[in-house]
């Protein structure tokens, strides 16, 4: 549904209205978050494209609030040689 709109960029809000992070990349199942957010400790996480609610005004709004988000983002490891998540 909303994979194909969402963009490299595109900042990413909680349901709550914070900014959570931009995102890098989609990949099948998962928005990759770039890894220069305030809160990724240099790391790209990845959250559920099941948490999109919509993508307006470039940016995808999450159904959870900052803290759940934060709480349950999963490290997204390097898929290839290189040091970016593969999408």
């Amino acid at each position: 549904m909303a994979n194909k709109a969402i963009k490299e960029h595109m900042k990413v809000l909680s349901s709550d209205g914070c900014r959570v992070g931009n995102v890098d990349c989609v990949d099948t199942n998962e928005i990759i978050l770039a890894k220069s957010g305030h809160k990724s400790g240099g790391k790209h996480h990845a959250i559920p494209l099941a948490w999109v609610t919509s993508v307006e005004d470039e940016a995808v709004k999450l159904n959870q609030p900052q803290d759940i988000v934060f709480e349950n983002w999963i490290d997204a490891e390097p898929r290839s040689k290189g040091s970016e998540p593969v999408c």
